[in-house]
């Protein structure tokens, strides 16, 4: 899959090509083609072994880029599931700020500057010291990530609220990583995982949503995934576990 324009100005369409090509041993049958928000894109249709099934649809970006990920899910003659997902990414390039120009230095009287010479004063700030991140131990995540693909290869077709799942948890597992120092910080994160704790907080029908609007620490981002995760048991009877996540950072 691909996009028109892998850069874009602000408030643009970008139009995205994706080819869903059958290269295994079998046909495959009543394919559906859908968004991470389990929106279905085309009608569904059939591929044949070697066959390949081309669609485009445009899709509308504000002041902020983002991911595209795309699902392909179909089955054989025996009902078996076939299932694949592809990802790409748009930026929007941000307008440039133009520096602001340096103020002209006054002049210094004489008597001054001889003053100046005589006591002379240290242009130079006093020295900061800032904590560097301790280096964050390997993560890894081998159950966790077992777990989650049973939840896509079981999945049923067309289900968007476990495809809304999937993708929540994906990203908790990405905001985790930026925020325990493993993953570099992108810009305007803070508001990307504040927004991602309201939407996760919106998938229990009936609760008030209450968010506070600072980044969440490691631990409230693994209680998230814990919320996510309970959700997808409910509904697949798919346990993923979370116990892989250190839900402190070293030190703390």
């Amino acid at each position: 899959m691909k996009p028109s324009q892998r850069r874009i100005p602000p408030n643009s369409q970008v139009t995205w090509t994706v080819t869903v090509t059958n290269d295994g041993q079998v046909p495959v049958q009543a394919v559906e083609v859908t968004d991470a928000a389990g929106t279905q894109l085309t009608p569904s249709f059939d591929l044949d072994v070697g066959a390949h099934h081309r669609i485009k649809f445009s899709n509308h970006y504000g002041d902020r880029g983002g991911k595209m990920t795309i699902a392909a899910l179909g089955r054989t003659d025996d009902d078996a599931l076939v299932a694949v997902e592809g990802v790409g990414r748009v930026s929007v390039r941000q307008p440039a700020v133009r520096p602001q120009p340096a103020a002209t230095p006054s002049a210094t009287p004489l008597l001054k500057v001889w003053e100046n010479t005589r006591k002379p004063v240290s242009s130079r700030p006093p020295a900061q010291f800032t904590a560097r991140p301790q280096p964050a131990e390997s993560l890894d995540l081998t159950q966790f990530r077992t777990a989650l693909r049973q939840v896509k290869h079981t999945a049923k077709l067309g289900d968007a609220t476990v495809n809304r799942f999937i993708r929540l948890i994906g990203e908790g597992e990405h905001h985790y990583r930026i925020a325990t120092n493993r993953t570099a910080r992108p810009r305007h994160w803070e508001r990307q995982v504040v927004d991602w704790v309201a939407e996760v907080a919106s998938v229990r029908s009936g609760d008030v949503i209450m968010v506070r609007l600072e980044p969440p620490s490691p631990g409230e981002i693994v209680e998230n995934i814990d919320t996510l995760a309970a959700e997808v048991a409910s509904a697949t009877a798919v346990r993923i576990p979370t116990n892989e996540f250190p839900r402190t950072l070293p030190g703390a």
